[in-house]
């Protein structure tokens, strides 16, 4: 019976889910997070009060559950709108599609030379 029940829940987590989905946007995007979250932590004061605020772990009236799934559909949607944003900026690293920011980029790199020079 509990067996039966795990099948299925893995069963709608696959369908909802894929792997590449997983491998290439999620994990990339919590493993960043998770980064930061270490960062901020060891810096202190307001950013460690953040990483607090969202931390399951902390008792004593921390972790709204509200709080900490609004972070984790956020996480979830931000991934989504990454991976729907992989190709495109594939082609913008690949010098397609970059028009008229040629031009701010050709300026940004002038300017720069000109200081390096100086």
């Amino acid at each position: 019976m509990l067996t039966l029940l795990f099948s299925s829940l893995q069963s709608s987590l696959n369908t909802f889910f894929s792997k590449p989905f997983l491998y290439a946007s999620m994990l990339p995007l919590v493993l960043f997070l998770s980064a930061c979250a270490g960062l901020a932590a060891r810096v202190g004061g307001r950013p460690a009060a953040i990483v607090n605020q969202f931390n399951p772990a902390v008792a004593a009236g921390g972790a709204n559950p509200w709080y900490v799934m609004a972070f984790v559909f956020g996480v979830i949607g931000a991934a989504v709108i990454l991976a729907g944003l992989n190709g495109v900026l594939m082609q913008v690293l690949e010098n397609k599609h970059i028009g008229p920011l040629r031009y701010l980029l050709l300026a940004g790199e002038i300017s720069r030379w000109l200081r390096n020079r100086a």
